[in-house]
């Protein structure tokens, strides 16, 4: 990672970890992304609109990145109402650590447990960059308030 980009808001880690793992300033992302996600459209106004992983994964293919998703826990329901994880013989978090040990550039989106919000932070192969103004090893991520769920593998 270049450099870190930490948020004054809350709801800009995603497109900040995106632009981290990109390599490119933070204003030229959102810039790209064409808002700054500060919207009020849901009822609660303590929740702005933020931005979906879809909308960055858009911004970073623009820039020569290809995008992979890899769920923790991946899930599957035939009829939008049962779930079933889908579970692998060598552990599912293993092959996240396999994944995450294989990746250079990603990001890592899960949620906050003593917040109980969604978080995304930037994986540069070795460290976390977390737009919070922080940086630590994938193994100290609990201590961080940070539970892990998709990383977004960045490839050119």
């Amino acid at each position: 990672m270049p450099f870190t980009i930490p948020t004054t808001n809350p709801w800009s880690c995603l497109p900040a970890s995106f632009s981290m793992a990109c390599g490119v300033p933070f204003n030229s992302f959102i810039g790209l992304l064409g808002h700054d996600g500060s919207d009020l459209p849901y009822t609660d106004k303590a929740f702005h609109a933020g931005f979906h992983p879809q909308e960055c994964v858009e911004v970073a293919q623009t820039l020569g990145w290809a995008c992979t998703p890899i769920e923790l826990f991946p899930k599957i329901t035939p009829n939008y109402k049962e779930e079933r994880v889908i579970s692998f013989r060598c552990g599912n978090m293993a092959r996240f650590l396999q994944h995450l040990t294989s990746c250079r550039a990603g990001v890592i989106e899960g949620y906050s447990p003593i917040r109980k919000l969604g978080h995304a932070v930037a994986w540069d192969g070795l460290l976390i960059y977390d737009p919070r103004g922080r940086t630590f090893s994938f193994s100290e991520h609990i201590h961080f308030d940070f539970v892990p769920r998709v990383l977004w593998k960045l490839t050119r």
